[in-house]
C-alpha cells in the first residue's frame, strides 16, 4: 500500500512540474530595457536565444523595409562564410544612390 501510495504521489508531483513554464518574460537577466518609442522590441542574446528583454514580443509588425532586412541578412551570412571581411572596400555607383 505505500509503494503505491509512493507511487501516485510521485506521478502526481511529475505532472503538476511538468506543466508548469516558465515564459523568458518571467526570467531576470539584469537587462535595464531601452528608453525608446518603439511599440514593439526583442532583446536575445545571440549565443544562447534567451530572450534578455521585450516590449510586445507577440504583435505582429510590418518590417519598415525588407530591402534593408535582407541586405544585413545576406551581407551577415557572407561575413560568416568568409565570402567578404569587414575591411572590404565597396563602391557604390551614382545610379545606385540615386544621384
Amino acid at each position: 500500500m505505500l509503494k503505491r501510495t509512493t507511487k501516485i504521489a510521485f506521478l502526481s508531483s511529475f505532472v503538476a512540474l511538468s506543466s508548469f513554464s516558465v515564459s523568458a518574460e518571467d526570467m531576470q537577466f539584469g537587462v535595464t530595457p531601452p528608453q525608446i518609442t518603439a511599440q514593439t522590441y526583442v532583446l536575445m542574446d545571440y549565443n544562447s536565444g534567451a530572450i534578455l528583454t521585450a516590449l510586445n514580443p507577440d504583435q505582429r509588425q510590418y518590417p519598415a523595409s525588407l530591402t534593408k532586412m535582407m541586405t544585413s541578412y545576406v551581407v551577415g551570412v557572407a561575413l560568416k562564410q568568409g565570402k567578404i571581411h569587414n575591411t572590404d572596400m565597396v563602391t557604390i555607383g551614382e545610379s545606385a544612390w540615386g544621384a
